[in-house]
């Protein structure tokens, strides 16, 4: 089977990817995440979860830098 753009097209119809979260539920998640963060005791935290804590913030940064500039 060859894979060109019809046969793309098919697969895409079948795929079993689920949709999208809605907008209400993505600004509910935006607005339960900074408050855990503007709660957060950083001072508490150990030296590999503050390790931890820069890696996430610096992939989603980045996830945020290389959209808007695409």
């Amino acid at each position: 089977m060859r894979f060109d753009s019809e046969s793309g097209k098919e697969a895409g119809k079948i795929s079993k990817r689920g949709s999208a979260i809605g907008v209400e539920l993505r600004g509910s998640l935006y607005e339960l995440v900074d408050k855990i963060l503007n709660e957060l005791n950083y001072e508490s935290l150990n030296a590999s979860q503050k390790i931890k804590l820069l890696d996430l913030a610096l992939k989603y940064s980045y996830l945020v830098y290389q959209s808007k500039n695409q």
